[in-house]
C-alpha cells in the first residue's frame, strides 16, 4: 500500500550552507560546486552523479557525501542516503549530518532508530528549528508522542515559517486526525509565504486527508506549477489519482496519474512503489488511456 502521508522531506535549506562553508580554492573547481549548481537548478539526479564523482582524496569529499545523502533522500532512497550521511558522521559529526541520518531513518519508517541521531543534532544545534521538528516526528513515531509534540511545538515557536517545521506539524496533526489544527497551520504558513510551492502542497495534504480529492488534485497541480521539480507533489498527485479512481473509470484522473508517474521517473525519482506503478499502470488502463 502506498502512503501519501509518509515522512519524506524535501531538500534542506541548510544544504547550501554545509556544502559551501569554508570553501577553499580546491572546492571552487571541484564537483561540489558543480553539484550545488545542479541542486539550485532542481536537477537532483544530475547533482547526485556529480557529487558521487568526487574522489575520497578530494578536500571536498565530505561535503560531496553530504550532498549525496540529501539527493538520495530527495530522490527516494533512504538506505543510500543514510550510508552517505554515516560517512560524514564518522569523520565530522555535524548537526546537519546527524539530522540527515535521522531523516533517512524516518523515511525508512524507523522512527525509533532516528531518535538518537536527532537528539544529537538538537544538542549540537538547538537553534535550528527543523532539527527539533524532525526529532518531534521521530518521538511521536516511536511511542513517545507527548514528548514529541512538545518538540514540534518548540520548533514551531522557534521558526513558524520554516517549510520543514510546518510540514512536520501539519503531517503530525493529520496523522492524529486533527484536520482543523493542520488547516490552521497551513493557513498561517500560506499568509507568511503565499508564493512558496509548499503553501498549496500542504493545503493539498489537508484536502487529501479530508476526502476533498478534487481540491487536493488542484492544489498539488498548483504546487507543481510553482516548482516543476517538486517530486513529493508529483508523487502525491499521482497516488491520489490512482487510489481515488476505482477501476480507472475517471479518465481525467487516469491521465494525470500517468503524466505524473512519467515525470517522477524522468526526474530521477527512486521510490520503488512509484516506479513499479509507472511501469504497470499502462497495462491496466490500456493504450488509449496511456496516450
Amino acid at each position: 500500500m502506498i502512503r501519501r502521508f509518509a515522512a519524506t522531506f524535501v531538500i534542506s535549506c541548510s544544504l547550501a550552507g554545509v556544502a559551501r562553508a569554508d570553501e577553499t580554492a580546491a572546492a571552487a573547481t571541484s564537483g561540489v560546486e558543480g553539484a550545488m549548481k545542479l541542486v539550485d537548478a532542481g536537477k537532483f539526479a544530475e547533482a547526485l552523479d556529480a557529487a558521487k564523482a568526487v574522489s575520497e582524496t578530494d578536500a571536498t569529499y565530505l561535503k560531496a557525501r553530504y550532498i549525496v545523502g540529501e539527493m538520495e533522500l530527495v530522490l527516494g532512497d533512504p538506505t543510500a542516503a543514510r550510508d552517505a550521511f554515516e560517512i560524514v558522521i564518522a569523520k565530522k559529526p555535524t548537526a546537519a549530518a546527524l539530522a540527515g541520518a535521522g531523516r533517512a531513518l524516518l523515511a525508512a519508517k524507523d522512527a525509533a532508530g532516528a531518535v538518537p541521531y536527532l537528539v544529537k543534532a538538537v544538542s549540537a544545534d538547538a537553534k535550528t528549528a527543523r532539527y527539533r521538528a524532525w526529532l518531534g516526528v521521530a518521538r511521536v513515531g516511536s511511542d513517545a508522542a507527548p514528548e514529541g509534540r512538545k518538540d514540534l511545538a518548540a520548533a514551531e515557536k522557534l521558526d513558524p515559517a520554516d517549510v520543514e517545521v510546518v510540514r512536520a506539524v501539519v503531517e503530525d496533526r493529520l496523522t492524529a486526525g486533527d484536520i482543523t489544527g493542520a488547516d490552521k497551520a497551513v493557513v498561517a504558513f500560506s499568509k507568511a509565504r503565499k508564493d512558496h510551492p509548499f503553501a498549496p502542497f500542504l493545503a493539498g495534504l489537508v484536502a487529501d486527508k479530508n476526502g476533498k480529492y478534487d481540491d487536493a488534485i488542484a492544489l498539488y497541480e498548483k504546487a507543481i506549477a510553482l516548482d516543476s521539480n517538486f517530486l513529493d507533489a508529483r508523487r502525491n498527485l499521482a497516488i491520489v489519482c490512482v487510489t481515488q479512481n476505482p477501476s480507472y473509470t475517471n479518465a481525467k484522473r487516469t491521465k494525470i496519474a500517468l503524466e505524473q508517474l512519467e515525470a517522477y521517473v524522468k526526474l530521477g525519482g527512486r521510490d520503488e512503489s512509484l516506479k513499479n506503478l509507472a511501469a504497470t499502470l499502462p497495462q491496466f488502463v490500456g493504450p488509449k488511456a496511456s496516450k
